[in-house]
């Protein structure tokens, strides 16, 4: 069985690996205050699994959380320069794709719409 603490170490790892991606990025002169606060949040997501079941103090969580209110509130994040593409190679690449840009967006409703109406009739391993 697939259990909720599971995304949220998913998310976490997720955090943890831009913490470690922003230490890394030498464009941004405040590059250890923006890992340590998705690093902390990363760690958060990890860490309240113990706290929720009570095998762990909530109390290094909060004083987490007030450390990434201090790293934020007090100007010690930031970003490094934007990678992106050129206005032209942008542009050649709206007229090769043209509408078909769409289709991925347009896809999330139908599939939702297919998921709402049939997943309710759907019966796995019972009656």
């Amino acid at each position: 069985m697939i259990k909720a603490e599971w995304f949220y170490w998913l998310v976490g790892a997720i955090f943890l690996v831009m913490a470690a991606q922003m230490a890394t990025d030498r464009t941004n002169p405040k590059r250890f205050g923006t890992a340590a606060f998705w690093g902390l949040l990363g760690l958060g997501f990890v860490y309240s699994t113990w706290v929720v079941d009570k095998s762990a103090p909530a109390e290094p969580l909060g004083v987490a959380v007030l450390v990434m209110v201090c790293l934020a509130g007090f100007g010690f994040t930031g970003r490094g320069k934007v990678r992106t593409s050129t206005a032209e190679e942008r542009a050649a690449s709206a007229d090769r794709l043209g509408s078909k840009i769409f289709i991925p967006a347009l896809t999330i409703p139908v599939v939702a719409l297919i998921c709402a109406v049939g997943v309710k009739k759907l019966r796995i391993g019972g009656p």
